[in-house]
């Protein structure tokens, strides 16, 4: 319940912060791709879900959502620009 829990809370602060739901649902599904993929690397290396290993995976989420925030943010707010005048140069 740990991991729905900060991922409710990932979702209401990227709200805040980024105010785009397009940003929101960036943000949730890649923290929710690199938690897959801690979970499957704790248990192809053979660690137990304990308290130790779950204070890990929720500090791994901030530490994820701070970097994502600033990728997702200067995408959003970036202009847009054609693809053949972005190959041009």
């Amino acid at each position: 319940m740990n991991m729905v829990y900060s991922l409710i809370a990932v979702a209401v602060i990227s709200a805040v912060v980024l105010g785009s739901a397009r940003a929101v649902f960036i943000v949730c599904l890649c923290v929710c791709t690199v938690d897959i993929d801690l979970l499957g690397l704790l248990w192809t290396f053979g660690f137990d879900l304990n308290s130790i290993t779950m204070i890990s995976l929720v500090m791994a989420i901030g530490l994820v959502v701070d970097y994502l925030a600033h990728v997702v943010h200067y995408f959003i707010a970036s202009p847009e620009q054609d693809p053949k005048q972005v190959m041009v140069g």
